[in-house]
């Protein structure tokens, strides 16, 4: 009996001496428009790195107001360049982490049953996923009596941007009460994607994962302020150097590629200059 007891201790010690070591883990705090890039390149760099990513998404104001009352981020890649600067400015990020890693677009996005003739075709002269230009967009909006679907503004930096824009078309007072302001860009898309509303503004990336209900069209940039989107390390991580990892990963020139493909400009682009706002 006393045998079999330290046999069957023994064998425990020898299966917990020979599973493997936990894998590290990376916290990552990401603005909602890059959750589905992010996702797309999981695989890759948890091959490369061996760890695994652990990824919470929301509004780049709400990550940033998490982050200062203490929550255990490793890293924070946001929508903006304003609110990693706060946290620097502050004291709260690794020396040198403040970096752009994309830069964003917003886009037009419209229920795909508007844009089609009765016969089914698609409506003439419309080509998906092309820049609609400033003549068109102002004429498409302003005889739109429908909801407008955009993220919160205070929170959401792509919101921000579409406000701006319609203020920088003048359209601003006009549409303001058909306004649907969305938590974040990923609940804007929800709605949208699931017919609640039939237009919004929102990012490109989110656009193009958004299925076959809808069609979309990239808004010139000049015509909202540029989408620098940022990343810094937080100082209280405690995985600063697979932080660092990633970070490399995400500027990486094949990385910087890929984003391309999901709805970004590269981090090295340079921004276009945006007028400022006209009308409120």
């Amino acid at each position: 009996m006393v045998k079999n007891l330290f046999l069957g201790i023994f064998c425990c010690l020898f299966l917990l001496s020979c599973s493997e070591p936990p894998q590290p883990k990376l916290r990552i705090a990401t603005a909602s428009n890059f959750r589905p890039a992010l996702e797309v390149l999981r695989a890759d760099f948890e091959k490369s790195c061996h760890c695994r990513l652990e990824i919470a998404s929301g509004a780049t104001g709400m990550l940033y107001s998490q982050i200062r009352e203490g929550a255990p981020y490793d890293i924070f890649l946001a929508a903006d360049s304003e609110r990693p600067r706060l946290l620097q400015r502050d004291g709260l990020i690794a020396p040198g982490s403040y970096r752009t890693y994309a830069r964003g677009r917003l886009a037009l996005w419209i229920e795909r049953s508007l844009l089609r003739t009765e016969s089914g075709a698609d409506l003439p002269g419309f080509v998906p996923a092309a820049q609609i230009a400033p003549p068109h967009l102002a004429l498409l909006l302003e005889n739109w009596r429908s909801k407008i679907v955009i993220a919160d503004p205070q929170l959401a930096p792509y919101g921000d941007a579409a406000v701006r824009l319609l203020r920088r078309l003048k359209l601003w007072r006009h549409l303001r009460g058909q306004m649907v302001y969305a938590a974040n860009v990923g609940h804007a898309q929800i709605i949208l994607r699931e017919g609640h509303a039939q237009l919004g503004l929102i990012p490109m990336s989110l656009a193009l994962a958004s299925g076959k209900g809808g069609d979309y069209m990239a808004i010139p940039e000049d015509l909202y302020p540029p989408l620098e989107q940022r990343m810094v390390i937080l100082k209280s991580s405690r995985s600063e150097a697979l932080a660092q990892q990633f970070a490399d990963y995400l500027l990486a020139p094949k990385t910087q590629q890929r984003l391309g493909e999901l709805g970004y400009f590269s981090a090295a682009s340079a921004p276009v200059a945006s007028t400022p706002a006209a009308g409120t």
